[in-house]
């Protein structure tokens, strides 16, 4: 299929409409409906690849050295749709990454002899376009952001799997990755060089591609950081939302409640020690008696001795009868 076709502009604009309309929807109305649609779509993806696998199968064409997942366009596909099904971190920063570069570039230079509608269009668009959704869909609608650090961490996670597609081209005569030579169909490898000068312009584009990528989330790192400790993470956005609203309240409910039982304890404290006072008083004897009355409790003493005292003499008064 010719790059710019009619097929191929078809493709790119329903990977287009489909991507922003989910994630403008996900971040407008979040609800149940994102896990859903999610894991919907992780199903599509998985679905679209294993097609293309028994398709092959079933035509003859399959063989080891075109079609074992040592692409990193066939490995982001699979990693898309545990990023969807789990949501965890790692799948996630890997198919933002990956997709966002590997994954778009394969579909605006589609490396593809068929056209719609046959099978192989289908599953090449629904896999490599699905993980492009995927990573528009998890960073832009359901808000999940790379840790710092992600894109050396991705970087280094793209330099294995460069080493299994190289032991893997060696084993069973293949191109993985292009690690051989470059595809017939134009791409940005023939801007590059000749091998091997284009891998390593590859890889270098690839890291400028990352940090490009990662520069949205700089910001909101930093604003991250001065967050409230009760700020989930991980999560759909409905789903954080309670998470953080039911920490928060659960918080300040236990904070209220010692402080209710600091009140009451001091309160009957005072009560008891007040009481006690008041028995010592009624049963103070007088000078007469001979006896003179005990004195208050210590935590008073100084306060009452301090009132009581004459400001011309300087002597005590006498206890009350």
């Amino acid at each position: 299929m010719d790059a710019l076709a009619p097929e191929h502009l078809a493709a790119l604009g329903v990977i287009a409409v489909v991507a922003a309309t989910a994630a403008m929807a996900a971040r407008k109305h979040p609800g149940g409906w994102v896990v859903a649609f999610s894991k919907l779509l992780a199903i599509t993806i998985l679905a679209a690849y294993l097609v293309e696998n028994v398709a092959a199968i079933e035509q003859g064409i399959w063989t080891p050295g075109r079609f074992l997942p040592l692409h990193l366009t066939d490995v982001v596909t699979i990693l898309s749709a545990i990023a969807l099904w789990t949501t965890r971190q790692l799948p996630f920063e890997l198919t933002y990454f990956w997709a966002l570069s590997a994954s778009l570039l394969a579909t605006l230079t589609p490396d593809l002899g068929q056209t719609f509608p046959d099978v192989f269009y289908v599953t090449y668009f629904a896999t490599h376009g699905g993980a492009v959704v995927a990573a528009v869909f998890l960073a832009a609608g359901c808000r999940m952001v790379p840790r710092a650090g992600s894109v050396l961490r991705v970087f280094g996670y793209t330099v294995v799997v460069a080493a299994a597609a190289a032991i893997g081209t060696v084993v069973t005569d293949g191109n993985y990755m292009w690690l051989r030579e470059k595809p017939d169909s134009e791409s940005l490898l023939d801007v590059m060089g000749p091998w091997p000068i284009y891998i390593v312009a590859a890889g270098a584009l690839g890291l400028v591609l990352f940090y490009a990528l990662d520069t949205p989330f700089r910001r909101m790192r930093r604003s991250a950081a001065g967050r409230s400790r009760f700020a989930p993470s991980n999560s759909w956005p409905v789903v954080a939302g309670i998470r953080g609203h039911l920490s928060v309240t659960a918080a300040c409910g236990a904070h209220l409640a010692r402080g209710a039982a600091f009140v009451r304890r001091v309160t009957q404290l005072c009560l008891k020690r007040a009481t006690g006072l008041g028995q010592v008083s009624s049963k103070a004897p007088s000078r007469a008696g001979g006896s003179p009355p005990r004195g208050p409790p210590p935590c008073l003493k100084t306060t009452v001795l301090a009132s009581s005292r004459s400001p011309s003499s300087g002597e005590d008064r006498a206890a009350p009868t």
